[in-house]
């Protein structure tokens, strides 16, 4: 169990402004990390035979969609909440959240109180069946118990379970409740993949919470899951550098101005915008950014 941001900072954005009507906005646009939409015109076997291929190596740090989670990666996961409100210290902006409560947040059980099997995080099929065990295959993730969500309680848990030749799940990692654990740190897990019997054409993984199903209870985040070969204990550290938090607004304790108030008196509204970067990395690493005005 690992929490190993390399270096984390906050970037300040200071902006002097020639007030001649000019209108200004900070926008956060996703990494545009999504296969285009012209495959959709094969033939639906070779559709999936594209789509599982494509998959490999696997990666998502949940940035690319809202809310639900990207089709194109995960199956059957519309009750995954990704945000970027519960996650806290996360190592990229969205997490993807698992909880007790469906897409619509109603309860999984209204009655209930012990914990059963609710959200559940599950990826697209994903074709390795030409790896082997020599090929170090690994998947890698981050998660964190609570955040600022609902804590879990004694009997919640959180697993990874993967999809054999057979069509049976496998659980292989579990995650109980622990109360010595902080609510406010990711910690990430390694999962060797090993046995023949996960390299197939269909390969799945996917994450299950075990939760109060009375509502959005029992909150558990997930982030940063990357699968690929040639992967070893040590492939902890990546060469990224993520935004982890919103900019924060340009006009202080206002998100808009009208223009005319505004052009009156500037140095009433205007002030440091900032945000959090992480580096994923071990070394020191350049960052580029831009500001769209």
């Amino acid at each position: 169990m690992r929490n190993n941001y390399a270096f984390q900072f906050t970037l300040t954005l200071c902006f002097l402004l020639v007030v001649t009507g000019l209108k200004a906005q900070l926008i956060l646009l996703p990494h545009p990390h999504g296969s285009d939409n012209t495959s959709s015109k094969l033939p639906n076997q070779r559709l999936q035979e594209t789509q599982q291929e494509s998959l490999f190596p696997f990666w998502d740090d949940f940035t690319a969609t809202e809310r639900f989670p990207d089709t194109t990666k995960w199956q059957n996961s519309q009750n995954v909440y990704i945000n970027g409100g519960i996650g806290v210290n996360a190592p990229s902006f969205q997490v993807a959240s698992l909880d007790g409560a469906d897409s619509n947040g109603r309860p999984y059980n209204a009655q209930g109180s012990n914990a059963i099997a609710t959200d559940r995080l599950q990826s697209q099929p994903i074709n390795i069946s030409a790896f082997t065990a020599a090929d170090q295959l690994m998947l890698s993730f981050f998660w964190q118990m609570g955040g600022l969500g609902n804590s879990p309680d004694q009997g919640d848990r959180i697993s990874v379970e993967l999809l054999n030749v057979d069509e049976t799940w496998d659980e292989v990692w579990v995650q109980e409740f622990d109360p010595d654990i902080p609510l406010d740190q990711f910690f990430q897990e390694m999962i060797s993949i090993v046995n023949p019997i996960y390299f197939h054409e269909n390969f799945q993984f996917a994450f299950q919470v075990y939760t109060n199903p009375a509502g959005a209870y029992d909150n558990w985040n997930i982030d940063y899951v990357y699968l690929n070969k040639d992967r070893t204990d040590n492939d902890n550290f990546y060469f990224d550098r993520t935004i982890a938090s919103q900019p924060t607004t340009l006009f202080g304790d206002f998100h808009a101005v009208p223009i005319n108030q505004f052009q009156a008196d500037p140095g009433r509204f205007l002030s440091q915008s900032s945000l959090q970067l992480n580096n994923l990395d071990t070394d020191l690493q350049p960052v580029e950014y831009a500001v769209m005005l």
